[in-house]
């Protein structure tokens, strides 16, 4: 499924990470290097993994949805990387002031 979705896009490279056409030799390098240009610290590649994970469940993606595309084959796993914040458990619950009729 992803990859018809991924095989439609507009190719620049034959590559899946490229640099103005040109293949990324080593996508740890590119990553380190562009986390240094953006002052960005403390942070690995397998972050994005679940940057991706919570913010899809946020937009209310199915999780089986979203196991699909990580291709994580159980429940357990996928909850690893789904992070839940103060903000998530704020927004569960909804709060009416009481009517005064």
């Amino acid at each position: 499924m992803l990859g018809e979705v991924l095989k439609k896009l507009p190719k620049t490279c034959e590559y899946v990470f490229c640099y103005k056409g040109e293949r990324l030799r080593d996508i740890r390098t590119a990553f380190v290097n562009a986390c240094r240009k953006a002052s960005v610290n403390d942070f690995r590649f397998h972050d994005l993994r679940h940057c991706f994970v919570t913010k899809m469940r946020r937009k209310g993606v199915p999780d089986r949805v979203i196991m699909a595309i990580t291709g994580h084959q159980t429940f357990e796993c996928f909850k690893r990387y789904d992070t839940i914040s103060l903000e998530d458990l704020k927004n569960a619950v909804v709060f009416e002031k009481p009517s005064t009729n």
